[in-house]
């Protein structure tokens, strides 16, 4: 890895640190994270078994933010900040993606963009599973791109299944593209142990399951949204302002790279972003549900942006792949600047 590279990572790193705990307790809590709050107080065990008994969410999550509340006497901001640490590690994370995918300046466009874009940030400071949910798949999706490349070491296999299951603990909605990914190793690698002791482990989440699909309908909760709402707000809330900008190029990346596991995950991104829509007619869904696949959106996005900086290095003989950067980031953050400003400094609901 270039030492320069390294620096711009650190800083990604820094800038994402930082953006994520400036001002952590500012917004009030929402009823979600009202809701984790309560579940988090309880003892371990109790909460544990209401997680199962009565919630519809696994309890990995609040076992965490009890952890966090306990060594902070009781702050309950503190719910938080599991939602901090994971969304500050998803940055180098998202780095090893793109460098495992395509290359390390692919990494460090991922690593880059997932430090500035707002909902990334917003998540990052919310009390609920969904930056930890992020975190786990996109190392998921690591282990599974290593995998795929034929680093058939029995440590990778075992650390990709133990990383399936804590996503599942974490995060239910996971689970679609998850399941997608498991399913291509096992007919691939016939890696049939280690799933079968997953999906063992992973069989207290069924009943929990059923009574998302089967319970949670829209005649007993007025909420969530409609399958309309889906199809049109799903971008937005992944990215925020620059949706636009990230969905163009991530076809770019898909049309111009063509990779041997770039049909797998088109069709895992589209099969997670159809379900969500469909799945609005029966259980309350929100956009938020399905950020797993903006994980691979993002990773599309920036092997176009990578791409386009190859192809232009080219016609014009000169390196510009730094200046490239600092023109991308630079649009980038001047087009979400105003939600930015708000997010930190607009209280957006009251508690």
């Amino acid at each position: 890895m270039r030492r320069l590279n390294k620096l711009i990572l650190l800083i990604f790193i820094v800038v994402g640190s930082i953006l994520r705990v400036y001002n952590i307790g500012f917004q009030n809590f929402w009823t979600e994270e009202a809701y984790s709050l309560n579940m988090s107080s309880l003892p371990i065990i109790d909460l544990v078994f209401k997680s199962f008994a009565s919630d519809f969410n696994p309890p990995l999550y609040y076992i965490f933010a009890h952890l966090s509340l306990l060594l902070t006497n009781g702050y309950d901001v503190a719910i938080r900040y599991p939602s901090v640490i994971a969304g500050v590690l998803l940055i180098p994370a998202m780095f090893y993606l793109g460098k495992q995918y395509k290359d390390e300046l692919t990494g460090l466009y991922c690593a880059g963009l997932t430090t500035i874009i707002l909902p990334f940030i917003y998540y990052s400071q919310f009390g609920r599973a969904y930056a930890m949910s992020l975190l786990c798949f996109t190392i998921a999706l690591i282990l599974y791109l290593r995998l795929k490349d034929g680093d058939n070491h029995i440590d990778i296999q075992i650390l990709f299944w133990i990383i399936v299951v804590v996503n599942l603990y974490v995060h239910l909605f996971a689970l679609i593209p998850l399941s997608l990914i498991c399913l291509d190793l096992l007919m691939d690698r016939k890696n049939w142990l280690c799933g079968i002791s997953a999906a063992i482990v992973s069989l207290p989440l069924v009943g929990m399951l059923v009574s998302v699909l089967s319970t949670r309908t829209h005649n007993m909760y007025d909420y969530g949204a409609t399958p309309l709402q889906m199809a049109f707000l799903t971008f937005p809330e992944f990215f925020n302002t620059i949706f636009l900008n990230i969905v163009a190029l991530a076809f770019v990346g898909v049309w111009l790279y063509r990779s041997k596991i770039n049909n797998i995950l088109v069709v895992i991104t589209i099969v997670t972003l159809i379900v969500g829509v469909v799945g609005a007619e029966i259980t309350p869904m929100f956009p938020r549900y399905l950020m797993s696949a903006a994980i691979v959106i993002l990773l599309f996005c920036c092997v176009g942006i990578t791409e386009l900086t190859t192809i232009l290095n080219r016609k014009t003989g000169i390196d510009l792949t730094y200046v490239v950067m600092i023109g991308v980031f630079a649009v980038f953050i001047w087009m979400m600047l105003p939600n930015l400003e708000s997010h930190y400094f607009v209280q957006q609901y009251v508690g």
